[in-house]
């Protein structure tokens, strides 16, 4: 089947680009985005004759793709059930042999044991595509491939093709859709998706069995380190600049145990909808079983989040929104409100709350939501080097909530959120 018979004819929008105040950096924009420097970006007006790339999942919440995320998003219950066990009822042996088996868990490389691992990490990554019926939604793919495929000569820190950063939105109490960009999924083109990966929160990776699992399912701290690292190889990567700020913004409580079990799960949703690696489809199926009557605002933690956009200058990294429907409501919550406990969550990057899903289970898997993840386009930045200004900064940040509202607004009413806006604070 071609691509052209794949695709459904939807507006188009075009090139998104943003103009930077003079630098002295000697760095400059890629000549494929020529109109970079004339003019500030905005949000143009609808074309028609193009496609977005629709790629849907069937949902199957049975056995194994259960078992999947149980072993991949499960790992937070059994820690704190080890934890009670551990503090109140093991003897003096057992004890020791927990203590034991986290020390080694500790001391052992994360990627332990090595191909075994990422062998249970692609299988853990395409049950947990059967079990949230996953639809990815891109607006523009060859917007992507053009930006990916661009290298800019005169930017010191970039010697291969650029890399896009993919900045994801909402948190909620866990951003586990991120895993669309894995790679075992193909759900990007190109480099973009054979590079995929999700950066996460660094105390992941300092929590025994946890920081396997994690690696296993190619996710990596979101540190400076390995956000410019990536940056500089050209490896594109999704990140929730978010973070657990916006878990804070929460509701106080939210007991709304209404997720049932979707109705159209059978035996034979166990596969995508073709035989090919990706089915097109119309966007309609994946949003109409799971109508969304909330009227709360959605709150993303994003104003004071300018850090990646610095990143980006430095290195003329594009950067592309995305927005995940359905994620909101994976999880029942309650979160103390405390001014101590919020200070320990911004320290240490994990917030304390009560959360249950599937089963009523504390700390277990999550409600089997039908996810559907939405990429714009990407903004095209100038490369600064070491000489970014935060008027740039400023003005590229301006540039990119415009863009990531923009998307919401654009996908909502087929999403079933009609009646919601979001509240960037």
């Amino acid at each position: 089947m071609s691509d052209e018979s794949q695709r459904d004819r939807l507006p188009e929008k075009e090139p998104i680009s943003v103009a930077l105040p003079p630098s002295s950096s000697s760095c400059s924009s890629p000549p494929s985005a020529p109109e970079a420097t004339a003019k500030a970006a905005t949000l143009n007006p609808p074309k028609t004759n193009t496609n977005y790339k629709i790629i849907s999942t069937p949902q199957d919440t049975s056995l194994l793709p259960t078992l999947a995320v149980t072993l991949w998003l499960g790992w937070n219950g059994i820690l704190v059930g080890l934890s009670l066990y551990f503090l109140i009822f093991a003897n003096g042996r057992e004890r020791l042999v927990i203590l034991g088996v986290c020390t080694a868990s500790l001391v052992l490389p994360a990627e332990f044991p090595g191909k075994w691992g990422e062998w249970v990490g692609d299988w853990m990554m395409l049950g947990a595509e059967k079990y949230f019926g996953l639809t990815t939604i891109i607006e523009n793919e060859e917007n992507l491939l053009s930006h990916a495929n661009a290298i800019n000569p005169k930017c010191q820190t970039q010697t291969t093709k650029k890399a896009l950063i993919f900045a994801f939105e909402p948190h909620d109490i866990l951003p586990y859709a991120v895993f669309a960009f894995s790679p075992t999924l193909k759900r990007l083109p190109g480099k973009i998706g054979q590079d995929g990966c999700c950066l996460v929160t660094s105390a992941i990776f300092g929590v025994p069995f946890l920081r396997h699992v994690y690696r296993w399912v190619k996710t990596y701290p979101v540190d400076r380190g390995t956000f410019l690292g990536r940056l500089k190889r050209g490896e594109s990567f999704a990140f929730v600049p978010g973070g657990v700020q916006e878990v804070i913004h929460l509701e106080t409580s939210n007991n709304n145990t209404s997720n049932s079990e979707p109705s159209n799960t059978t035996a034979n949703d166990t596969n995508r909808e073709s035989d090919t690696d990706a089915n097109i489809t119309n966007i309609n199926p994946p949003f109409s079983s799971q109508q969304n009557d909330n009227q709360t605002p959605l709150t993303l933690y994003l104003l004071k989040r300018k850090g990646f956009v610095k990143h980006a200058l430095a290195t003329g990294s594009p950067i592309v929104p995305v927005f995940a429907f359905n994620l909101d409501g994976s999880y029942g919550y309650y979160i103390p409100r405390s001014k101590v406990l919020h200070r320990i969550s911004r320290a240490v990057g994990v917030l304390p709350l009560v959360f249950w899903g599937r089963f009523g289970i504390p700390f277990g898997i999550p409600y089997p939501k039908r996810i559907v993840v939405v990429i714009g386009e990407a903004i095209d930045v100038e490369c600064e080097g070491d000489s970014v200004s935060e008027e740039s900064v400023d003005k590229v940040h301006k540039v990119f909530l415009r863009e990531l509202e923009g998307l919401f607004e654009r996908h909502k009413v087929e999403a079933g959120y009609g009646g919601r806006k979001l509240k960037i604070i």
